[in-house]
């Protein structure tokens, strides 16, 4: 892989992964403080990782 390649992994809004989780947009932003799942911050938005989401599921 030459270092001009990049492969991005999808990001999910806290909105969908709640959707996804069948939860709140804030049990989702409770995770994240407690840092049971990570995010990344893009500005002002909040996003989490399709990788950051599988390694929180496959914790609990």
């Amino acid at each position: 892989m030459s270092p001009d390649t990049f492969t991005a992994e999808p990001l999910y809004t806290v909105p969908e992964v709640a959707h996804y989780l069948r939860c709140s947009p804030r049990t989702i932003f409770d995770l994240i403080h407690r840092g049971d799942l990570h995010a990344v911050k893009i500005g002002r938005l909040t996003r989490i990782t399709a990788g950051q989401l599988a390694a929180y599921l496959n914790r609990t």
